[in-house]
């Protein structure tokens, strides 16, 4: 009990200094990295859970032939920590800010796992800012969960919380990224994406490793049936490949895929 204690005043009193390379939006300070400032066309990059913008660090100089703006999302890395909302819907809302305080009418959007629900979101919700989607190693349905169903999720989320962010050293990170890490999943309702995916129609790829043990193959075998303009790619490796920094094969796909749908 003292040292959950001291995790609620970790949590109360906490607060951090924010870099140069953030943007000031409704809800707080959004960080992010930027690649080929120089290019035109641009690509948002949205990370995992847990994550940060560093889950690109590797994959997004590769993209040569675009902007890359890698974002830390509320509750990670260096971003705000203390919203009231760390679902990927209203993580959604925040993408749709960032590019309006950024002037970016339009993008390509890459979801890395967690961030791949973001990425469903906002194209549901935004389709005239998507260029087009590209969901890399992504989660969907909430048939794709461990135990499939909402309420176990949430369940076995919620009895993990107090642990995992009050009790100093059970995770890495800081105790405002293991809340984010937590709320993300906790706000989130995957029953929702079975039908945004339905009536997505713009331009997509789904990009999974043909050994991910976390989310396995059929779930990307089910988000391909389920959107009508989607083209599936297995790549070799696991769910965790772009961390690994062995990301020359993701990039040549997503460089291939991007050039025909600007040919035509």
């Amino acid at each position: 009990m003292i040292l959950i204690f001291f995790g609620l005043v970790q949590l109360n009193f906490y607060s951090e200094k924010f870099p140069d390379n953030s943007i000031g939006l409704s809800k707080g300070v959004i960080v992010y990295d930027e690649y080929n400032p120089e290019k035109r066309e641009t690509i948002i990059a949205l990370h995992g859970s847990p994550g940060s913008k560093s889950d690109f660090e590797t994959l997004a100089p590769k993209l040569e032939d675009y902007r890359v703006y890698a974002l830390d999302m509320y509750g990670f890395g260096e971003s705000e920590k203390n919203i009231d909302d760390y679902g990927i819907e209203s993580q959604a809302d925040v993408l749709a800010e960032f590019m309006e305080k950024k002037k970016i009418e339009e993008a390509v959007i890459i979801g890395y796992s967690w961030g791949g629900g973001v990425a469903i979101s906002f194209a549901h919700k935004y389709p005239e800012k998507v260029r087009s989607l590209i969901l890399l190693a992504s989660m969907g349905i909430q048939e794709g969960e461990p135990t499939g169903s909402h309420t176990l999720e949430k369940l076995r989320s919620s009895l993990a919380y107090p642990f995992v962010v009050f009790y100093p050293g059970s995770f890495a990170g800081s105790i405002g990224w293991r809340k984010g890490f937590m709320r993300s999943f906790i706000d989130t309702d995957q029953r929702l994406i079975r039908g945004q995916l339905s009536e997505i129609k713009s331009p997509s790829l789904i990009l999974h490793g043909n050994q991910d043990n976390v989310i396995p193959s059929w779930v990307a075998e089910e988000h391909s049936s389920l959107l009508e303009n989607s083209e599936l790619v297995f790549y070799s490796g696991g769910h965790g490949k772009i961390l690994l920094g062995n990301t020359e094969e993701i990039a040549e796909k997503i460089n291939s895929y991007l050039k025909l749908k600007s040919i035509n």
